[in-house]
C-alpha cells in the first residue's frame, strides 16, 4: 500500500507513520557540472556530482499536520543528518538512509487539499539517500 514512515534522526529518534498511502513518487537526476567545446569543436562533460532526487506526496488527515511540520523544521534544521525513510511501513528491509533537499530553509512547506478526501492533506518532499545512491524503488514491479 506504500505508507511511508519516517524516524528521525536515523537509528534512534522520532518515528512519524502516516495514516494514508503515498501519492506516486518521480524519480529525478540533478547534474552539477557543464561542458566545453574546443577549438576543434568537441565537446567534454565536467561533471561534479550527479543527485539521485525522489519527489513524495504524502498524505496525511489534518489532525497529523504537526507531526509532519515537525519532522520537516527537524529535517531542515538538520540538514546533513540523515534519517531513515520507510516507503511502506508493512515492507520489511527497505529503509533507506535519506536526506531532505525540498523543501529547505527558506521554502515553503505547502499542505494543500487533497481532492478527492476533502478531510486530508498532502504535501510534497524531495529526499536524496545519504550515500548518493540511485533509489531502488518501482511502483509496479515485474
Amino acid at each position: 500500500m506504500w505508507v511511508p514512515k519516517f524516524q528521525y534522526p536515523a537509528t534512534t529518534g522520532t518515528q512519524l507513520t502516516l495514516a494514508r498511502p503515498m501519492g506516486f513518487w518521480e524519480h529525478r537526476q540533478e547534474t552539477v557540472g557543464g561542458f566545453r567545446d574546443s577549438a576543434a569543436g568537441v565537446r567534454a562533460a565536467i561533471t561534479i556530482r550527479r543527485d539521485y532526487l525522489l519527489d513524495i506526496v504524502l498524505r496525511f488527515p489534518e489532525d497529523n499536520l504537526d507531526d509532519v511540520e515537525t519532522m520537516v523544521a527537524w529535517m531542515q534544521d538538520n540538514p546533513s543528518t540523515a534519517f531513515t525513510f520507510w516507503p511502506d511501513v508493512d515492507v520489511t528491509g527497505t529503509s533507506y538512509a535519506s536526506l531532505l533537499v525540498s523543501p529547505g530553509i527558506g521554502e515553503s512547506l505547502r499542505a494543500t487539499r487533497n481532492g478527492t478526501f476533502k478531510s486530508d492533506l498532502e504535501t510534497t518532499l524531495t529526499l536524496k539517500r545519504s550515500n548518493g545512491a540511485a533509489w531502488p524503488l518501482v511502483w509496479y514491479p515485474d
